[in-house]
Formats: C-alpha cells, sequence, structure tokens
C-alpha cells in the first residue's frame, strides 16, 4: 500500500511539473519586452528595427520597446544585451556587427565572444549603394574614378562607421581601382549623407534608405551603383559594381534579433516565430520596402547559418585589405 501510494505522488509530482512547464511556455511573454537598438536614432537600421518592434507586439502579445543604445560599432548595445538576463525579456535588433566582436578594428569594446550571444531569426537585408551628389561633375562610376586618379586626395568620401561593412566596401573599391581618397567616417547613413548634400565629402558608401531615397525622388544625390551580389528587385534598374568591373564580393548584409546565450529554446522558438508572421505581414513588407529594406525571414537554424558565412567572408575581406 505504501509503494503505490508513493508511485501515485511521484507520477503526480511529475505531471505538475510537465503541466507548469507548458503553462510557463505558454505564458511567454508575460510583460513588456526591451528591444534594445545599437545604433542612433534617426539612421536607417534605427527605422527599421523600430518597425519590426512595433509589429512584434501584434503577434506576442506585449508591447516590444524599442531603446536606442548606440556606440562603438554596435558594442554599448551588445554588451547590454550580453549583460542581461536570458529569459526573452531583453533583445537585440542588429546587423552584422555584434554577432563576431572578434572581427571589429577593436575588439577590445566589447566584453563578450561570438559564442555569448545567440542568432533567433533574420527580419531584413539591405541595400548598400555608393552615392554621390546630383550636380556633381561625373555621372559615371567610370568618371568619378576618372577625376579621382586625375585628382589625387581630392576627392572625399563617408561611410556610417570604420570596420562596419560600408566601411570595407568603401575600401574595397579604393583598393581595386587603385585611387587615392580620402576617408571621412560618421555616426549613421544619415549623416554620411548629409555630407554630401552639404558638399563637405564627394561619395558615400551608405544604406539605401529613407533620407537617401528622398533625396534621389529630389535629384538631389544619384546611385553610382548597387554593392551588392546581384541586382536587387526594388531597384532592379540600378546597376551593380559587380557589372560595372568592380566585384567586391561582399556578403549579403542582415538585420536580425539575438538574445544572451542560455535563452531557453522554446523562447527563441516563439520569437522566431512571431517574427516570421511579421515578415508575412502585408502592411509591415509594404513600410520595409519603402525605408529600402527587403523583407528577409531565416528562422533560428537557417539565420545561425548565414551569420557563420558571413564571419567567414568578412574575415577573408579584412584580410585582404590589411586589417587582420
Amino acid at each position: 500500500m505504501y509503494n503505490k501510494m508513493v508511485f501515485i505522488l511521484a507520477i503526480m509530482l511529475i505531471y505538475s511539473f510537465s503541466t507548469g512547464s507548458a503553462m510557463a511556455q505558454k505564458k511567454y511573454p508575460e510583460k513588456p519586452i526591451q528591444a534594445i537598438v545599437a545604433y542612433t536614432p534617426g539612421g536607417s537600421t534605427d527605422a527599421a528595427a523600430r518597425l519590426l518592434a512595433e509589429f512584434l507586439k501584434k503577434y506576442l502579445g506585449q508591447p516590444v520597446i524599442a531603446v536606442n543604445k548606440p556606440g562603438g560599432g554596435a558594442a554599448i548595445g551588445a554588451n547590454e544585451l550580453f549583460k542581461s538576463k536570458p529569459d526573452g525579456y531583453t533583445i537585440g535588433i542588429f546587423n552584422e556587427n555584434a554577432p563576431f566582436p572578434e572581427l571589429q578594428i577593436n575588439p577590445g569594446r566589447y566584453i563578450y565572444k561570438a559564442e555569448d550571444i545567440q542568432g533567433v531569426a533574420q527580419s531584413a537585408g539591405y541595400v548598400p549603394a555608393l552615392f554621390t551628389r546630383y550636380d556633381a561633375p561625373w555621372k559615371s562610376l567610370e568618371e568619378l574614378i576618372d577625376f579621382a586618379k586625375k585628382n589625387p586626395n581630392v576627392l572625399k568620401w563617408g561611410h556610417p562607421g570604420r570596420g562596419g561593412l560600408m566601411w570595407i566596401i568603401g575600401n574595397l573599391f579604393i583598393q581595386q581601382t587603385g585611387i587615392k581618397a580620402l576617408e571621412v567616417p560618421f555616426d549613421n547613413d544619415a549623416l554620411a549623407i548629409a555630407g554630401i548634400l552639404g558638399n563637405h565629402i564627394d561619395m558615400s558608401v551608405s544604406i539605401y534608405s529613407p533620407v537617401p531615397i528622398a533625396q534621389l525622388e529630389a535629384k538631389k544625390i544619384r546611385v553610382l551603383c548597387l554593392a551588392t551580389q546581384r541586382r536587387v528587385d526594388l531597384w532592379s534598374n540600378l546597376p551593380t559594381a559587380e557589372e560595372l568591373g568592380y566585384p567586391f564580393g561582399v556578403p549579403d548584409v542582415y538585420l536580425g534579433t539575438f538574445v544572451p546565450k542560455g535563452t531557453p529554446k522554446e523562447v527563441i522558438a516563439i520569437l522566431s516565430g512571431a517574427i516570421k508572421k511579421v515578415n508575412e505581414d502585408p502592411e509591415f513588407k509594404e513600410k520595409m520596402e519603402k525605408i529600402g529594406f527587403p523583407v528577409v525571414y531565416r528562422d533560428t537554424k537557417d539565420f545561425e547559418i548565414l551569420i557563420e558565412n558571413y564571419a567567414k567572408i568578412k574575415y577573408s575581406l579584412l584580410k585582404k585589405l590589411g586589417f587582420l
């Protein structure tokens, strides 16, 4: 009789734990989620990250509050994510800089390693491009290169931060063309475009985003080429650098969601599923395309593969440029 009672109690205990676990899974999220955006307000990545946070509320049932923590090539925001509790209530919306701090120009700014944060899902891609003033004396990439060769160290080019992909693209462009130009860093894409408009720089490697789109429509700036591996559906009339004879070999840039390592798999699955639903939302797609971001979804497994492959390509590019 005693053994029978012990057996029944054990079964009841196991059942209560399993039921409690299931309920815990169902309850997430029970409160608002903080989304760390490691970039300055007003930039292209900030706009896309805030759109994602806004739409996640619809599919998670809780507010997702975007909080800007810019600086240090995404180091400040990514460090905050690393220090946060791995419970799904703090997420990071980052581009390619954060996942591999070892591949940054100043890795000492980061207090974590690549294995310390976990990719959840990709929500968008980027379209990097080479921009110039509309009324510049050159109207094509070849004309700009010709000017730069005839006038060494006169051409000034900008980018939204050293160590990032836009900076790599600019250096590859200079290396492949053999020109000599002066580098001018900015805090974000919007400021780099403002640098062109203010005649402070002659060319910028920036993201195709709301600010340049508006200035393109107003015929204040022009696109010399896209710095992508292939043409983009949104702007299929624009040539790539590779088509013009300059194969940068840069990987596709991504915007994705991250959590600290140790976050429960069930929570990651819920977040990834919600991001998938957001990406399938017609209104989200329309708004993202208006700000120049192709909607691209990759689940946790495929996103982790992309992150690894991206890191390998970035390492080879930095090595080629002599920075590693």
